[in-house]
Order: C-alpha cells, then structure tokens, then sequence
C-alpha cells in the first residue's frame, strides 16, 4: 500500500518506519501508559492492544512457546479467559491476513489507478 502511494523509495521507507514507530513505541509505550496512568478500564486497554498488529504478533509469538503465557503477566487472564490459547493463534492469525489482504487490496487499486502502462 505505501509503496503505491509514495513515487520514491526514500519516501516509502520513511513512511514505513514511521508507521512502525507509532505502532511500536507511540501505542505501546506512551498511549498504554497514559491510558493505565488515566485509570482507563483494562478491557478497553486489552482490546487496543489486540487490535495492534505489533503487539498482537508479539503476544502470539509467546503463545507458541508458553501455552499459559505466564511472561506477560496480569494480560494473560484477560486473553486466555477471552480466548483460549488456539482461538487465539486463529485469532491472531486471521486478523493479521485478514489485514494484510485489506492493505493488499487497497494498494492495489491505487496502483491499478497510478500505472503508466
């Protein structure tokens, strides 16, 4: 998607690592801080966090190795209550597809839009 939005390279590599940024460090360390620090309930900063694809990707990587995902904590009731341990492989599984069809799609139209040929 960005690489048929952007006309160089240059752009195109700054506009993904600024994306990555703001997944990484602005919704995992600052928007989660404020939102803990803002005694925001936690349902609602569990299902920011599996709506991130970053953080998502992380917890299910842990998953694979620890079932009860014991290394993250407190989080780990909240998502093996919700889930399970394989509806959450599916779910992480389907969503991040689901999500790179849908980035998939739309940058194809715009590049079916933008080709010269």
């Amino acid at each position: 998607l960005i690489s048929s939005l952007v006309r160089t390279q240059e752009v195109g590599l700054g506009v993904s690592l600024f994306i990555w940024l703001l997944l990484v460090a602005l919704l995992d360390v600052a928007l989660l801080g404020l939102l803990i620090k803002a005694l925001v309930p936690e349902e609602t900063i569990y299902t920011l966090v599996l709506l991130n694809p970053v953080q998502l990707f992380k917890i299910a990587a842990i998953c694979l190795f620890d079932p009860v995902l014991s290394v993250i904590g407190p989080a780990s009731y909240f998502i093996l209550d919700l889930f399970g341990t394989s509806a959450f492989l599916s779910y992480t599984f389907l969503y991040l597809f689901g999500l790179g069809t849908v980035f998939l799609l739309v940058g194809f139209v715009f590049f079916s839009k933008r080709d010269l040929l």
